[in-house]
């Protein structure tokens, strides 16, 4: 049986990092942690941290290794951002691919490869009733491309490939950029002009921000190792 989930969001300026776990005293997985780790621990409220996942490149290192150290909990990332956050000094990985299922406590949640804000690009989709999306779409604008191993067709492709979800799954971006934390599909295909573009000239012409400055290791500019997830809809909770 599915329990009520907690959802935890903590911010670190621009920068969004969440607690989610099902409701009541079990562990917690934190989705790409910032700069504020006394913020994201606290916000545990004593609850075990029993996994750490980073959803693109743009994992802020320092704060990885922070957390790590303060909950023993392997990192999750991408199989092959994993090879360079080892270089970086992250201990105790476990690599994902896109089509993988896991759960905490009784919540599953599934990986979507997301290729485009870089090649390690990650989505979770939670209870398919969540998505936790990263840098690859975000509320009210779409990911960033200014990154290492961006590639535009490749998030053109990987953003159509989430907006085939189910329009009442709530969106979890990794910035807020003027639009909050959450916002639901639905409401982005209706305010977000990147979301309904059919050509990659538009679906560029319409982003309203291109973010800068954003700590990450520098994965260089491989091939992307996943082609995007198509979604699953069929799948029970």
């Amino acid at each position: 049986m599915l329990s009520r989930m907690r959802i935890q969001t903590v911010r670190s300026g621009k920068k969004l990092s969440y607690l989610f776990g099902a409701d009541g005293s079990g562990p917690l997985v934190a989705v790409d942690p910032g700069t504020e780790v006394d913020a994201l621990c606290a916000a545990a409220r004593g609850r075990p941290i029993e996994a750490i996942i980073c959803t693109s490149g743009f994992g802020h290192v320092p704060s990885l290794k922070e957390v790590q150290e303060r909950t023993a909990a392997p990192v999750f990332a991408h199989r092959s951002l994993c090879f360079h956050l080892a270089d970086a000094g992250i201990l105790d990985l476990a690599p994902l691919s896109g089509g993988m299922r896991l759960a905490v406590d009784t919540v599953p949640y599934r990986v979507l490869a997301c290729p485009g804000v870089d090649p390690f690009a990650i989505a979770l989709l939670l209870a398919n009733s969540y998505l936790f999306a990263g840098e690859t779409l975000l509320p009210g604008e779409r990911g960033r491309l200014d990154g290492p191993g961006a590639d535009a067709r490749s998030l053109f492709v990987s953003t159509r490939m989430l907006m085939q979800l189910p329009e009442g799954i709530t969106l979890l971006g990794g910035r807020d950029v003027g639009f909050g934390d959450r916002s639901t599909l639905k409401a982005e295909r209706a305010r977000n002009p990147s979301l309904t573009a059919k050509s990659l000239e538009a679906f560029l012409a319409n982003s309203v921000e291109e973010a800068t400055g954003a700590d990450h290791p520098d994965p260089g500019s491989p091939e992307s190792p996943d082609g995007p997830d198509l979604p699953d809809e069929s799948d029970d909770a």
